[in-house]
């Protein structure tokens, strides 16, 4: 286990500035062929003809990415209708009041950030979220949130936003669905289930009605390449030089998370307030493949409640996949470019396929991220 001081002394400082038995089948397989077959004539054309169905089956696995593309979120293969269609970035409530959460399931990217009173705030990226029956609940923006939205080129969706945002949401780098200002209204209800503010919810009938009436593009840019770089079909990211971190928790002080990684299927899986995190819609607890820590620094905005958290420029952090983690860097030039992780080399990281989930942290004041 690391200590938790040994670790965020470190990070915390900166961020301020199967084959044997493959064998013995194939063994057996052969045996019973030449049973079967009798001759050595036979054999040879039962081989041929094994050859030729392992050829088909390769030919197949060819084919079956025809009409298929990379996503821009996880980097696997999606169908191109939505592959090459803008994602949402939609804010969603995670206080306790407003969990279990509507949609998470769907999303390639979330990002947890913090709030006022130590509660945090989920920003999901999605691209497949068509068949949900809604999307929700879903809270107002801050500063950062539609640079993170910009990050993936994606239309922002919420419900409200601080005073502090309202000149980046006019300033028209952003696409954005407010359900407080005509720009959003008509794209959300309220349910009956839940007490305000915590029963906002949109569906994607009323997010793509808004969008069409908006007029906002539906399509990536030509030009656009992405923010995270993934590991190939047949390379995955293994970290051997990383420390092992089986559990990452995280130090939010109202939430409380934390995530515990299976071997058997390579994902985290997400806890919060002392129990598995589940989307509503499936009942199925929330994973992830990837997990980034990103330690930045803050100020209070002028009215002592509102944080204002530097994601602009330059600081610390941890990448976790696949049972370890690597102590990277993490820059961004201005509120409207990429953040650009890099590992200790200076080398942009690169991520596994899969979901991929950033806990924005403040060290000073939350303190500490525990691996085991």
């Amino acid at each position: 286990m690391w200590g938790v001081l040994a670790l965020v002394t470190v990070l915390a400082g900166s961020a301020a500035l199967t084959g044997c038995g493959k064998k013995n089948a194939e063994e057996t397989t052969l045996a019973e062929e030449t049973t079967a077959a009798g001759t050595a004539a036979e054999l040879a054309t039962a081989g041929i003809t094994a050859i030729e169905t392992i050829t088909e089956a390769e030919t197949e696995a060819e084919i079956s990415t025809e009409g298929m593309v990379k996503s821009f979120l996880t980097g696997e293969w999606v169908d191109e209708s939505i592959g090459t269609k803008r994602p949402l970035a939609i804010m969603i409530s995670n206080v306790k009041a407003a969990v279990p959460g509507s949609g998470l399931n769907t999303a390639g990217v979330i990002y947890e950030t913090p709030m006022e009173g130590g509660e945090v705030r989920l920003e999901i990226l999605t691209e497949n979220y068509e068949t949900l029956e809604r999307i929700g609940s879903i809270r107002s923006a801050r500063t950062y949130h539609p640079w993170i939205a910009a990050e993936f080129d994606a239309i922002y969706v919420h419900y409200g936003r601080s005073d502090y945002v309202i000149s980046d949401l006019n300033s028209g780098n952003i696409d954005d669905i407010d359900g407080v200002t005509s720009r959003g209204t008509s794209a959300f209800y309220r349910t009956t289930d839940r007490v305000a503010p915590h029963n906002a919810y949109t569906t994607p009938e009323l997010l793509d009605a808004k969008i069409e009436s908006l007029g906002f593009e539906r399509e990536y840019d030509d030009d656009y390449e992405g923010k995270f770089t993934f590991a190939e079909d047949d390379s995955p990211v293994t970290l051997t030089d990383g420390q092992e971190a089986a559990k990452v928790t995280i130090g939010y002080l109202v939430n409380q998370p934390w995530f515990e990684y299976n071997e058997e299927d390579q994902l985290y899986y997400r806890y919060q307030y002392g129990e598995a995190q589940i989307d509503e819609l499936d009942g199925e607890q929330v994973t992830c493949t990837n997990i980034i820590v990103q330690y930045c620094s803050y100020t209070m905005q002028d009215d002592d409640y509102t944080k204002n958290i530097y994601t602009v420029g330059e600081g610390t952090g941890v990448y976790i996949t696949g049972g370890r983690a690597e102590t990277i860097s993490w820059s961004k030039a201005d509120k409207w470019s990429n953040t650009i992780f890099t590992d200790e080399n200076g080398e942009e990281i690169t991520l596994n396929q899969g979901r991929t989930w950033v806990c924005i942290v403040l060290p000073s004041m939350t303190g500490e991220i525990t691996l085991e």
